[in-house]
């Protein structure tokens, strides 16, 4: 009897399969699919800048929509590349809009104060834009 006991905790010794190693990729590509999954949307949506505008809308009549980012700090905005200061933005967006842009993405900085994302808002809305999205810079839509 006293083999028998010998002979099984000589069996327990023996190494097991690790799965440390698979965990780690698990976990790695969980981690992927994530955040891909979170990214995803934003690359479908196009974007324009001040750069891509025309004077002259097109001669057929058919009005190009373009999806301009507005990024809000605090006391500034940056439309297109473009530093201009808050007091200026209702022109400017007014601006934009004679030009045929529609659509805004607004993100909201970690600076921005909730007074610089509301005067931007309503100067949206004084320039009677059509689509108005509104996001913070981590991405999360609000």
């Amino acid at each position: 009897m006293g083999q028998a006991l010998k002979h099984r905790q000589a069996g327990k010794i023996r190494p097991t399969f690790v799965l440390t190693s698979l965990i780690d990729v698990m976990f790695l590509l969980l981690m992927f699919f994530m955040l891909s999954s979170q990214m995803a949307p934003y690359s479908l949506l196009p974007m324009g800048n001040l750069a891509g505008l025309s004077d002259e809308r097109p001669s057929t009549g058919a009005v190009t929509p373009y999806v301009l980012a507005i990024r809000v700090s605090r006391g500034f905005v940056t439309i297109g590349g473009q530093r201009i200061a808050a007091d200026d933005v209702t022109s400017q967006v007014a601006g934009l809009v004679s030009h045929g842009v529609q659509s805004f993405l607004v993100i909201c900085t970690g600076r921005a104060t909730v007074q610089d994302i509301v005067a931007t808002l309503e100067a949206l809305k004084v320039a009677e834009a059509d689509n108005v999205a509104l996001v913070n810079a981590s991405g999360s839509a609000r």
